[in-house]
């Protein structure tokens, strides 16, 4: 995400690498997501905190386990990682579980908006292929809706120039995401792709085209469809 490592570093600009930590401490990401606070963000501030969120899910969010983490990368003599792990983690502190799954809400509202950079970012963490998203959404929220949701706003960011997303779609199609796997639909997306980026799909596409030997008819008319659906015809 472009905004991430700019967001860091406002963030971590604004905490001193040596305030000691105390129980009940909060970084600014937990303090940005109060209400009174978030409600007064921009979009793109609010862009930035979902970024925030969606890093700080691989840290230490509690004052004993960033002291445990930091205390073995001492031990092992690595001293970078543990005053880099000191810093970054205080941006992230008294963040709770159900906080992360507050970047479901930001990115589907900004979604809703049609801001592309949140249509895609929803696809890539909050949407439930394994290893993607799991984790980043409600529990009310269905696996199904969640990848109905991506469907319908990679749509819109491929329909405003955003070509990635067509092979963003691709690959929900090929995952069975949103019911079956459907591979001559997938494979559509990826001509549709290649003829509105000017590109050769990336290496991800092999797999779907080999599955989809034989649907040659069926990739040829949902394709042209696509491509007049998206404009890149015009």
């Amino acid at each position: 995400m472009k905004h991430a490592i700019a967001t860091f570093a406002l963030l971590i600009a604004a905490v001193s690498p040596t305030i000691s930590i105390a129980d009940g401490t909060s970084g600014p990401i937990k303090e940005k997501l109060s209400p009174e606070v978030f409600n007064r963000l921009t979009d793109e501030e609010r862009l930035d905190l979902a970024s925030g969120l969606i890093r700080c899910r691989t840290l230490p969010t509690s004052e004993s386990a960033l002291r445990a983490a930091i205390t073995k990368a001492e031990e092992s003599g690595n001293m970078y990682a543990a005053s880099s792990l000191e810093e970054h983690s205080q941006v992230c502190l008294g963040l709770a579980p159900e906080d992360f799954q507050q970047v479901e809400r930001i990115l589907r509202q900004l979604a809703q908006k049609g801001v592309v950079e949140a249509q895609l970012n929803y696809w890539r963490y909050v949407s439930p292929t394994p290893g993607r998203g799991h984790g980043l959404s409600g529990e009310e929220t269905s696996n199904r809706e969640l990848a109905r949701n991506s469907e319908r706003y990679l749509m819109s960011a491929a329909r405003a120039g955003e070509h990635m997303a067509l092979m963003h779609l691709a690959q929900l199609h090929f995952s069975g995401e949103l019911k079956s796997r459907e591979y001559g639909k997938a494979a559509a997306y990826i001509a549709a792709y290649e003829v509105c980026s000017g590109r050769a799909a990336p290496p991800e596409a092999n797999s779907i085209l080999a599955s989809a030997r034989g649907l040659e008819d069926e990739i040829a008319r949902r394709s042209e469809s696509l491509i007049r659906e998206v404009g890149c015809n015009e």
